[in-house]
């Protein structure tokens, strides 16, 4: 996937599509410094680090009780962005 580099790139990372839906129709028309919003959507923590591994990402959005296969929740992930990103 190729990302636009003139705007700002928000990871939604849920389970729920209508999170993700919800969330796009309402950030949708939001700018700031003339840069629109850019949203790449994730629906589990395993997929979510590597996409953030291999991107530059502004906001992350998550449900921070997505739980993937290892059993890892939001937690979890809260200490990989600190300590490996």
């Amino acid at each position: 996937m190729s990302l636009k580099k003139d705007n700002y790139k928000i990871l939604i990372a849920d389970r729920d599509e209508s999170s993700h839906s919800n969330t796009k129709s309402i950030l949708k028309n939001y700018k700031h410094k003339d840069k629109s919003l850019e949203f790449i959507s994730s629906f589990g923590l395993d997929e979510t680090k590597i996409f953030l591994k291999e991107n530059d990402i502004e906001v992350i959005i998550f449900d921070l009780n997505l739980v993937d296969l290892n059993y890892e929740n939001g937690l979890n992930f809260i200490n990989f962005v600190r300590e490996e990103l």
